[in-house]
């Protein structure tokens, strides 16, 4: 990777009107236990006071029609957002909400070493012509896979063949022999690609706006995603038996599990090859969409900041370095709320940084301060559940247990 996320960058796009939301997603999905500088600084902009982030003014050139949404061009020279430019400015408003980016860095985190297949690729893509070329291409994969399974099972069916009795005892074992691997491999690997594939659809559309959510074309190559690796697996799984055991002799039933397992990596195999780069843009412009998403009328996410001295704490940038040592913890434990000092369960983030102030190199004992950040609103829970997938948390783990 040529490019790091610091500290500094996080600050920027979070305290700025930059816009660079598409390069600020790539960068984060390079994060892995350092991810804490990106989820103090989403404190830090939420504790500020107005809980949502400054708006990136663009300016509007040309007209942008939201029903080609999904087809967005991220070399196009207006900005990916619905119509909302006004009259008098010509300008959009691009929201950078904590949230979203909370739940967008999940998602992107839990796809990080997700392999693509042909469907998800172009389920991803952003560029119109390659995607067209992209859903022919898994169209006909789709074809191929389902025709060539349909015709190993009506050639056997119609070819009369039925249970063979074998007086061998070496060619029987041998037979329930390569039954049962082939079928532990198949049944591997339905859970295996099934499994991603649902993981697959169910995070990606979760970042997909709910007007688009349920659109088909959009969504057309996870349904041939769903049909190849869920349905599909599951009948070769149970049609190797029955393809084994009517099996003249253990060649011809090793040869009858290579062509099913030849069906079922074809969607694999014709994945184009792309770079790491190449899949972070696909990836990025897919989540772009959920941290344009502001809240909605009524929801609400506040962050109290509170230290260890009963001083107003300042909050913003500046507060954390890129060398700083945290170790942060995501739970619930009891505050007292107002004037009256009332005891409430509260959603808390606790932040222990190391101080160095006034130590020298030599010191061996290291003592940390803590800041409490206190998370209420509507959307408290669903911020702090964001929160505590971020991978920084296994670090207060390790210690702590």
């Amino acid at each position: 990777m040529s490019r790091t996320c610091s500290l500094r960058f996080v600050q920027n796009f979070l305290f700025s009107d930059n816009n660079n939301h598409k390069e600020f997603l790539k960068r984060i999905q390079r994060l892995d236990k350092d991810d804490g500088l990106l989820l103090v600084t989403l404190l830090e902009r939420v504790a500020t006071g107005d809980g949502i982030t400054p708006l990136a003014s663009v300016q509007r050139i040309g007209d942008f029609d939201p029903q080609s949404y999904n087809g967005i061009d991220p070399g196009a020279h207006y900005f990916p957002m619905p119509n909302n430019a006004t009259e008098a400015t010509g300008k959009m408003t691009c929201h950078k909400h904590p949230l979203r980016i909370a739940e967008a860095y999940v998602g992107a985190k839990g796809m990080a070493k997700h392999t693509l297949n042909i469907f998800e690729v172009a389920y991803l893509n952003p560029l119109r012509e390659a995607k067209r070329w992209h859903v022919l291409v898994a169209i006909t994969c789709f074809l191929v896979q389902w025709s060539l399974l349909a015709i190993l099972i009506f050639y056997d069916i119609f070819d009369q063949k039925a249970m063979v009795n074998y007086s061998e005892g070496e060619a029987h074992f041998l037979l329930i022999f390569v039954a049962f691997g082939s079928s532990v491999v198949f049944l591997h690997k339905f859970m295996l690609e099934g499994g991603k594939c649902m993981q697959f659809a169910q995070t990606y559309l979760k970042m997909t706006p709910p007007q688009l959510r349920y659109r088909f074309w959009p969504n057309f190559p996870l349904i041939l995603d769903f049909g190849v690796n869920i349905i599909l697996g599951l009948l070769v799984f149970l049609f190797n038996i029955y393809f084994i055991l009517i099996s003249d002799n253990a060649n011809d039933a090793i040869l009858n599990a290579l062509a099913l397992f030849f069906i079922v990596e074809i969607d694999d195999d014709l994945t184009p090859d792309m770079d790491d780069d190449e899949v972070e843009d696909f990836k990025a412009v897919k989540l772009l969409k959920h941290i344009l998403q502001p809240l909605e009328q009524g929801e609400s996410l506040t962050v109290k900041k509170v230290t260890e001295m009963d001083v107003e704490p300042r909050t913003g940038p500046g507060c954390y370095e890129d060398d700083d040592i945290l170790y942060i913890n995501v739970g619930e434990c009891e505050v007292a709320e107002g004037s009256a000092g009332r005891v409430v369960r509260a959603n808390v983030v606790s932040v222990w940084k190391a101080d160095d102030e006034g130590k020298s190199s030599h010191e061996l004992t290291t003592s940390f301060s803590e800041v409490k950040y206190i998370v209420g609103g509507s959307k408290a829970k669903e911020f702090c559940e964001a929160l505590a997938e971020f991978r920084c948390i296994q670090n207060w783990k390790d210690i702590s247990s």
